[in-house]
This record gives structure tokens, sequence and C-alpha cells, in this order.
């Protein structure tokens, strides 16, 4: 994460759970967090530049069907 500064530009490839689809994406760093506080780990958040607008819909429907509001990691990773 130390590496990754907010408005830095992340070349993104991701294949979702589902497995079925790679997506590719120029994203940029919107905010970080380098220290784990308050039980929070370590991680950033992304903003998508350029994603298609197939692959906006496969990601928008996957959250609808998996309802996830928002991922922000707490606890251990496995």
């Amino acid at each position: 994460v130390t590496s990754l500064k907010p408005g830095s530009r992340v070349k993104l490839k991701m294949i979702l759970d589902s497995g079925k689809k790679l997506m590719e994406a120029v994203t940029e760093v919107q905010w970080t967090r380098e220290t784990a506080n308050n039980n929070l780990k370590p991680g950033f958040a992304l903003k998508f530049l350029n994603l298609a607008e197939e692959d906006r819909d496969y990601i928008e429907s996957y959250v609808r069907e998996n309802r996830i509001f928002s991922y922000i990691p707490i606890g251990s990773f496995v």
C-alpha cells in the first residue's frame, strides 16, 4: 500500500469470484490507509476511469446479486 498515493493511476486487471470474465481498467487511487487503526487493516480505494460499459454493468449486477454495499477489510486476512 505504501507505494500507492492518492491521485496515482493504476492499471487493474480483475476477475470477480464468478471467474467468468477478465476485466481491465485504468483506476485512480482515492485514499490509502498505510497502517492499521481501530481494527481496520491497511488498504486503499480505487476509482474506475475507463471501465467498459459492459464491465460496469457486470460489476453492478454482481454487487446487487451479492448485496455488497461496501468492502473495507476488517480483521485478519486469510
